[in-house]
């Protein structure tokens, strides 16, 4: 399925930063997706440290992606990219290489653009998450709702709750910045098990 946003997600600022975001392409296994992000710093781009692009679901970030400004380096799962190169990172739902990453800067404006391949499916409800962090550790984000139809052949409650249980083993919860040794126990599992199929018990029942 295409997912092309009709707007940029509506960045929630703080005093010093903005930032938005968008996602195009096929939201399926072994296609491609044009990730991009725009943060703006009234101060200039020179003031931003860090870009961060999240999948969330129902609160658990499944993956997580960061720019380093200064390093341009991208990271995804345990490895990281640099800009230009041929090296390519792999996380929980994305493959990422150096090739395709694309900077571009002006006045108080930075873009990031690259392409991700999907090893996973993104799950439905997900969201992408677009962060902005600056040299003080400021920090603005917005948020985009992934675009995936479920019918037939969708995934399902028990593929979702997979997912979630894979990027738990791979170190999920970074968003939350829980430390690498603490692991998941089986009654995290059920806890979001049961948490998912509340939620959406209850969105259905809205709608």
């Amino acid at each position: 399925m295409l997912f092309a946003p009709t707007g940029a997600a509506l960045a929630q600022t703080s005093d010093a930063l903005q930032v938005h975001g968008s996602v195009t392409g096929a939201l399926e296994r072994g296609s491609e997706i044009t990730i991009r992000t725009t943060a703006s710093h009234p101060d200039g781009w020179q003031s931003l440290s860090r870009l961060g692009i999240e999948l969330d679901l129902h609160g658990v970030v499944l993956e997580d992606l960061g720019y380093d400004i200064g390093g341009q380096t991208l990271r995804a799962g345990g490895g990281t990219v640099l800009a230009g190169t041929g090296n390519t990172a792999r996380g929980q739902f994305f493959r990422v290489g150096g090739l395709g990453l694309r900077v571009t800067t002006a006045g108080t404006d930075l873009t990031l653009s690259f392409r991700a391949a999907l090893i996973e499916e993104i799950p439905p409800d997900a969201r992408f998450r677009f962060i902005a962090e600056d040299d003080d550790g400021e920090e603005a984000s917005s948020a985009l709702k992934a675009a995936v139809e479920e019918d037939g052949g969708g995934l399902g409650l028990t593929t979702v709750i997979l997912a979630v249980i894979g990027a738990l083993l791979a170190g999920g919860f970074i968003g939350g910045q829980l430390t690498a040794s603490r692991k998941p126990k089986s009654s995290v599992y059920s806890s979001l098990a049961g948490r998912i199929e509340r939620e959406r018990t209850a969105t259905e029942g809205r709608t």
